[in-house]
């Protein structure tokens, strides 16, 4: 059986359960489900919507070069030109 190879590796049982409290625009919504949906075949487990959300965040801290930089005193970087921008919407108050 080939497994197919997702960056979210299995989450361990000790993640703190949060409770999350956000609108998601509703294709966002349905790429999350799916991503469970995928990563329940991968890892032969299923995961909590916010426990996802949770680590797809922390994951996307620690690899954002730029943002590292930043929060070791590193020298400041331009922002992304306007195509290459994240399409997700401010949170609603």
């Amino acid at each position: 059986m080939t497994v197919r190879m997702i960056k979210l590796r299995p989450q361990g049982p000790d993640l703190p359960e949060r409770k999350v409290r956000l609108r998601l625009p509703g294709r966002l919504g349905a790429e999350l489900d799916t991503y469970r949906e995928l990563y329940a075949r991968t890892h032969g487990q299923d995961i909590d919507l916010a426990v996802l959300i949770e680590a797809i965040l922390a994951q996307l801290l620690a690899s954002d070069r730029g943002y590292q930089r930043q929060r070791h005193g590193g020298q400041k970087t331009a922002s992304a030109p306007a195509s290459r921008q994240s399409p997700v919407r401010d949170a609603e108050a």
